[in-house]
């Protein structure tokens, strides 16, 4: 059976997440010469900004494959379709707003914060993207062997 992600990009989505996560947080949290309340506000932001990216490509990944499908319901509501999309835009905004308009900070400070959070954004697509998807060849896998057997 074809695996859809090879080993060597299932070993780079982590490390690009863990990376990327790891460098933002360092710097808000080691770098960056605000109040302990300004480096939570940031740091909340991109955990919150982690958690809408997974939700978001959970989402737009299962009702693309519902509209493939001939399954008798979908597997998302519109309601939670809805609430992934805002979360995300809300989340990523308002993280990305506070480093704009808010922080102190020179503007080469304020673009590393940006692309920090812009690069942990794709780190969360991708990493939930592998896992996804190495997990359904596991199961495909499974099955395949319990046909052959």
């Amino acid at each position: 059976m074809k695996r859809r992600n090879t080993p060597a990009f299932t070993a780079m989505a982590f490390v690009f997440f863990a990376v990327s996560v790891a460098l933002s947080l360092g710097g808000i949290i080691w770098y960056l010469e605000e109040p302990f309340s300004v480096k939570g506000y940031y740091g909340m932001g991109i955990f919150c900004t982690i958690m809408a990216s997974f939700t978001l490509q959970k989402v737009i990944r299962d009702n693309e494959e519902d509209k493939n499908s001939q399954a008798s319901r979908p597997r998302n509501t519109m309601a939670f379709t809805a609430m992934a999309f805002v979360f995300f835009a809300v989340s990523a905004a308002l993280t990305l707003g506070g480093i704009i308009w808010y922080l102190e900070q020179p503007f080469s400070v304020k673009g590393y914060y940006g692309m920090g959070v812009f690069c942990t954004i794709m780190a969360s697509f991708t990493l939930q993207k592998v896992i996804r998807d190495n997990e359904e060849d596991k199961r495909q896998s499974g099955r395949m062997e319990a046909i052959v057997d």
